[in-house]
């Protein structure tokens, strides 16, 4: 079901949304990425320049304080 109030997304903002969804997943896959991972990630980055603006943003939140503190937080529950 979808909110009638909500307007839909243009199609840039929707191809923006896609790029930074996989610019978070291959954040989150280059942490135990092979070489041939590696090597897909390099021609995903090189294939359109708004893969490397989307990464770059992508780290930026990733290596943010908000971030780190919700990390806290969470590593704090596991402990009780």
């Amino acid at each position: 079901m979808t909110d009638a109030q909500s307007p839909r997304p243009t199609p840039e903002e929707a191809a923006r949304a896609r790029t930074m969804d996989q610019a978070l997943t291959w954040l989150i896959e280059l942490e135990i990425a092979d070489a041939a991972t590696h090597a897909r990630f390099l021609e995903w980055l090189e294939a359109d320049p708004s893969h490397g603006e989307a990464f770059a943003s992508a780290e930026a939140v990733w290596h943010s304080q908000p971030v780190f503190d919700a990390a806290a937080v969470l590593a704090g529950r596991k402990k009780t």
